[in-house]
């Protein structure tokens, strides 16, 4: 889970999460699929709740944020990253504010023998989520600078006018 911050104005536009491979066992490739979750931020954090088969089965259902080829065979310490579809996006600005939580399942696997990703990778390997933002409020384009470069000299003419004829005024 993850604490999502943005500045005030921005909606985000993209979002990956990126896992340090670890281990991977089975077939040479799973599918792994991403998913949303309902079960709190609370209640995910407490290790009590270790195993908790309602909480393991809604990491692995619900709506779906992608779905990724992934090898189980490579660097241990290679970093992977999984871009996360319109869904996902739709969440996460959703959650500005708040946590956001995804999970994951191995959705080929048929639960049969050791079939398995990211294995032994809770020891403090790398787990992120980085986000791409743009602003929601109207930016000026250029066509329109020569537009407001013109009202500003303008506005600056008026202000010098009436000081001009204020101090004249004030001889008279």
């Amino acid at each position: 889970m993850i604490y999502l911050l943005c500045l005030v104005g921005e909606i985000i536009t993209a979002a990956a999460l990126k896992l340090e491979r670890a281990v991977g066992a089975g077939s040479a490739t799973h599918t792994l699929g991403l998913f949303d979750v309902s079960t709190s931020a609370t209640t995910l954090s407490q290790k009590s709740n270790n195993p908790n088969l309602a909480i393991f089965n809604d990491l692995g259902t619900g709506k779906n944020y992608g779905s990724y080829s992934v090898s189980t065979s490579g660097d241990f310490s290679e970093i992977l990253s999984f871009a996360l579809n319109s869904n996902g996006i739709s969440d996460l600005n959703n959650s500005i504010g708040g946590f956001f939580s995804v999970g994951g399942a191995l959705t080929d696997s048929l639960g049969l023998g050791n079939q398995y990703l990211f294995g032994f990778s809770n020891n403090g390997y790398l787990a992120s989520l980085t986000v791409e933002t743009t602003p929601t409020t109207a930016i000026p384009t250029p066509a329109l600078l020569p537009g407001l470069i013109g009202l500003g000299v303008s506005v600056l003419k008026q202000r010098k006018l009436q000081a001009t004829t204020v101090s004249n005024e004030q001889k008279v």
